[in-house]
């Protein structure tokens, strides 16, 4: 089928007509170029005929919305100016500054670095690879800088070891590595070190086995593996039901009315707040009493069926606001701090989805909870147990009224 592909919003609405196959939507401005639309996500496509083969050549040229329409523009059209080939699949082999082949073994790790983010920005376009974890992993040998005052910082993690074949380096190398500027005078670890070494030992990790060579220390869980103190969870929930008779009221005092709707859908639904303050007022439907959130942390779109406290600020809102514009606009730290103040207790915006599934897990079944808060299932039983949206729809009904009753008491 041929559309006019204008813009993203475009390909955002975009459905797949046949279940049990793939969609397929080419645009009437670039031959060639079309959208896969599958029955889990969309995949931009570029399609030429060869007269020297006879035959039609398909390229996948990367994920929607990891790629934006104006980037899959430029690669088409650096194809058609000969300057890149969209048809020509990627080396694992990596290569080096010179575009030339390193030998499997003796390389340093900065050079292996090197070659690592070389190969995976070729392809981060194609496999929604964020330029972030690009710059992080080339952190991890960044030289030391000098500081204005004199000073000079630690530069990288492993920077000692950057002129170090990979073969060479030992697991008490890595471990003093990832152990380094987290650990506080009086020997006890904040929770921020735990993060961050993990993430250092997941990216060396990533460049042992790129290149085939073994890790010298043991790895299923990155924290014990390097011997980390363990700590108390920051992700403890600070928010419980009993806290509810305080918070509704707190909540309706705000006076800014956007603050008031995102605390409210984050309440009754269970929400993120990067999801909640992103939305768009075109992603509401008002036939269907729904609220859809795109590119989602686990990159599945997650539709609510708003209920009766949240659906009229809902309503109300998309009335007034341009489908293209986020129907909550607003800036909720100082809100924020007000509902901490009004109730005695400190909390975080990400507590309310845990005071979420805390009610969930008391009301409704498992497979309920994974549809309200788009969780993955964890075992196959929760897979063949996923719930129909006229059930999701019927569980968040039910958490929203248990909320309700429960904001009424005295």
């Amino acid at each position: 089928m041929k559309i006019a592909i204008t813009n993203d919003r475009v390909v955002e609405q975009l459905k797949n007509t046949n279940s049990a196959a793939t969609s397929y939507f080419y645009d009437q401005l670039i031959t060639g170029l079309g959208v896969a639309v599958g029955s889990r996500r969309k995949s931009w496509i570029f399609e030429k005929w060869e007269s020297s083969t006879g035959r039609q050549r398909r390229a996948r040229i990367g994920y929607f919305p990891e790629l934006k329409l104006k980037d899959v523009r430029l690669l088409v059209a650096e194809h058609e100016k000969g300057i890149s080939n969209l048809f020509k699949k990627i080396e694992k082999s990596s290569l080096g500054a010179n575009g030339t082949k390193r030998t499997s073994s003796g390389a340093t790790l900065a050079q292996r670095i090197d070659d690592y983010c070389l190969n995976r920005e070729r392809q981060g376009l194609a496999k929604g690879l964020k330029e972030r974890t690009i710059n992080d992993i080339k952190g991890l040998i960044r030289e030391p800088a000098r500081r204005l005052n004199g000073s000079m910082t630690l530069g990288g993690a492993f920077y000692e070891l950057r002129n170090t074949p990979l073969e060479e380096i030992t697991a008490d190398q890595l471990r003093r590595c990832c152990d380094r500027g987290y650990v506080r005078a009086n020997g006890r670890q904040e929770a921020k070190g735990v993060a961050c070494k993990a993430r250092r030992i997941r990216y060396i990790r990533a460049i042992f086995r790129n290149f085939g060579v073994k890790l010298p220390i043991e790895i299923s869980n990155s924290t014990e593996a390097l011997n980390m103190p363990r700590v108390k969870s920051h992700r403890a929930p600070r928010l419980f039901p009993e806290d509810i008779p305080a918070l509704v009221p707190a909540i309706e005092a705000l006076k800014n009315p956007l603050a008031k709707g995102v605390f409210t859908l984050m309440l009754h639904h269970g929400v993120r707040i990067g999801e909640a303050t992103s939305v768009l007022a075109g992603d509401y439907n008002a036939k269907e009493g729904t609220l859809t959130f795109y590119d989602t942390k686990n990159r599945d779109d997650h539709t609510i069926y708003l209920s009766p406290a949240s659906a009229p600020i809902v309503q109300e809102l998309a009335a007034i606001t341009k489908a293209d514009q986020p129907l909550f606009k607003v800036v909720l730290k100082r809100q924020l701090d007000s509902l901490i103040k009004d109730l005695g207790k400190p909390f975080s915006a990400h507590d309310f989805r845990r005071l979420y599934a805390n009610l969930a897990d008391d009301l409704v079944s498992t497979a309920s909870r994974n549809g309200l808060l788009n969780h993955k299932p964890s075992s196959i039983g929760e897979g063949y147990a996923r719930k129909s949206p006229a059930q999701i729809r019927e569980a968040a009904l039910l958490i929203s009224n248990q909320i309700i009753r429960l904001s009424q008491e005295k």
